[in-house]
């Protein structure tokens, strides 16, 4: 992934990857390494946590279309190595604030429903 392009999100906006699929199979092998790996990295990188968990689902019937949205992971993580997260404390009192969302089935395999939460400390995003 070293000569790649990099890339400005970590997955496709609207992607719907699905277990079932006509795609050419890949290696489980290395599919579950690379995911293992980038699941470490969320606690670097939290805004890939969704991309990442999405993939996760995939597992057991993986194909080139699963394998591709892995590797988009990593080209967005080429192109954003040098960023952080960083948390300043501005002025006396901190608060915490919290959002949650929910897309309503939309997993095209189980219809079930994805849900996600953001918390802000202060003025900095914490996933």
């Amino acid at each position: 992934m070293a000569g790649s392009n990099p890339s400005h999100t970590p997955m496709e906006p609207r992607l719907k990857l699905s277990k079932v699929s006509s795609s050419l199979p890949v290696d489980a092998t290395e599919y579950r390494g690379i995911v293992g790996c980038l699941r470490y990295l969320v606690h670097k990188w939290p805004d890939i946590s969704y991309a990442v968990g999405y993939d996760s689902r995939f597992m057991e019937s993986l194909t080139a279309e699963h394998l591709a949205a892995v590797n988009r992971i990593l080209c967005y993580i080429a192109g954003t190595i040098d960023y952080g997260c960083h948390y300043k404390k501005i002025g006396a009192e901190v608060k915490l604030l919290g959002y949650s969302d929910s897309d309503m089935a939309s997993d095209v395999d189980t219809r079930m429903s994805t849900t996600a939460v953001l918390f802000f400390y202060g003025s900095s995003l914490m996933a």
